[in-house]
């Protein structure tokens, strides 16, 4: 070997085109999963937010001994809201990738924390996912007012 072989260090070609190759597919394959956990993390922070918004209507009502209407407005609205204890309201649009696909109507908040009805009240969040999976979170409020949520998924 000449003296200007041995000095001369790198990668070929063919090399850095294998790493390329490699580093594209690796790419390919973590873009979808990383998606899918971002769509499964925002209905699952939806949710989890709606049943903190419940339990704050119910609240409100026990402090200020009267009544709370936590309103519901189901797809296209998607949202739902209720009025504070300082009287301003409260109003939660969910992400335009949920929806609100059914709800019980709207639940009343009874001064003693309860609710005016009685059968348990269900809000329904949904999110599509890869491959025609639906995400659902189903978010249920008892007779006496305590909500709380559930999971499942299912391919329609």
């Amino acid at each position: 070997m000449s003296e200007l072989q041995r000095d001369q260090r790198g990668f070929s070609l063919g090399e850095l085109l294998v790493v390329v190759a490699i580093i594209g597919l690796v790419v390919l394959v973590a873009v979808p999963l990383i998606a899918e956990q971002v769509r499964s993390a925002e209905i699952r922070a939806a949710g989890d937010q709606l049943t903190m918004s419940l339990k704050a209507a119910r609240m409100v009502a026990v402090s200020t001994h009267a009544d709370v209407v936590f309103t519901v407005e189901v797809d296209p609205v998607n949202k739902y809201s209720f009025t504070d204890n300082k009287g301003v309201l409260r109003e939660t649009t969910v992400p335009s990738s949920v929806t609100i696909t059914s709800s019980d109507g709207n639940i009343t908040f009874e001064d003693n924390g309860s609710i005016d009805s009685v059968t348990p009240m269900d809000i329904v969040l949904e999110a599509n996912m890869t491959g025609g999976v639906i995400d659902r979170w189903t978010i249920s409020t008892s007779i006496l007012g305590v909500s709380s949520i559930s999971h499942d998924r299912y391919e329609p």
